[in-house]
């Protein structure tokens, strides 16, 4: 790789009245000491480990499966591409939308893909009819050698789909999820590596991430 042309942010901010998956907890921040008072800041949080930006592991959904402390540094970052699927008029994404991609697929380790959904956050619509995974694409990503799958949207399955058919096909290749991306208009095809590093919580399901994208020359 050349030298470092620019990083891109690829996370939503975490605050107070941001937007949560339906039926999840709104997140609290209260200060605990102020400058003022105590000559310093303290803020404590209260939130879900899949609140915003953030990555599933696969205890999210297998009884056995590996928590956030079990996996190594390496799982979350790596080469990188994005799939421009902004031109798609459909809401379900079929293995024929990402078969044009395969061998940039085959020459990277995370794949993002690029709805152009993230543009809804923090409307009523951001939950609702946003752009998910087939369960024959998410079969066709997982022959892939990945480590992650990333997409600006809430999830790859239905809200309603509890049974998260598309979670249970990736996650069992240990394929990790990157969930509420955003910004990845400002990505090239590829040539970029991309970061999703979790807090280390050692029975951590999920996590939020700083997620980004490191661009090269």
């Amino acid at each position: 790789m050349g030298r470092i042309r620019k990083i891109v942010d690829l996370s939503h901010s975490l605050h107070a009245g941001m937007p949560v998956f339906p039926g999840d907890r709104p997140p609290l921040f209260n200060e605990n000491a102020t400058i003022a008072g105590k000559g310093f800041r303290d803020l404590e949080m209260t939130f879900g480990s899949h609140i915003g930006t953030h990555v599933d592991a696969p205890a999210h959904v297998f009884q056995e499966g590996r928590f956030l402390g079990q996996m190594a540094l390496n799982s979350f970052i790596g080469a990188a591409c994005c799939l421009d699927l902004t031109s798609l008029t459909r809401r379900r994404i079929e293995p024929r939308d990402l078969s044009p991609f395969r061998d940039l697929i085959m020459e990277n380790e995370f794949v993002l893909l690029h709805t152009a959904w993230s543009c809804c956050w923090g409307s009523d619509e951001y939950y609702r009819d946003y752009p998910i995974l087939s369960c024959e694409a998410a079969t066709w990503l997982a022959a892939f050698p990945l480590k992650g799958i990333g997409i600006d949207a809430p999830s790859p399955d239905r809200a309603d789909d509890i049974g998260l058919p598309v979670h249970r096909v990736l996650l069992d290749h240990n394929i990790c999820l990157v969930e509420n991306l955003t910004g990845l208009d400002g990505l090239p095809g590829d040539g970029f590596f991309f970061s999703c590093l979790p807090l280390k919580i050692a029975q951590g399901n999920g996590s939020p991430v700083r997620a980004a994208a490191i661009v090269f020359e």
